[in-house]
């Protein structure tokens, strides 16, 4: 017997405008399928596609197009956070590497 499907992971994300944006993890099977749909035969990432993708299936709140951002800035930092959390990578420039804890042994 199958488990009931359990909600998809959300995260808020503030830009640095100062919008909130919420992303929601659309599933394994639709992960899969935006991956096929944005990279060509090469293997090769087609921006658009996949900023139109994230925008139709992992920015949830507010709903918007490519034509409703202001400016270019703001679409690439919203898409570049919306991409790192729907192939699971680490924030980019949001991550701050852990300060050193002193255990470390010199030279090394």
């Amino acid at each position: 017997m199958s488990q009931p499907a359990k909600p998809f992971k959300q995260k808020t994300f503030i830009s640095s405008s100062g919008t909130e944006y919420v992303f929601q993890f659309p599933g394994i099977r639709k992960a899969v399928q935006i991956q096929d749909k944005i990279s060509d035969k090469h293997g090769q990432v087609n921006g658009e596609a996949l900023v139109d993708e994230l925008l139709r299936h992992v920015i949830v709140q507010p709903k918007m197009t490519m034509e409703d951002f202001e400016d270019l800035g703001e679409l690439t930092e919203v898409a570049d956070a919306a991409s790192d959390f729907l192939f699971a990578r680490k924030s980019r420039e949001r991550d701050v590497p852990p300060e050193p804890s002193g255990d470390t042994v010199a030279g090394i």
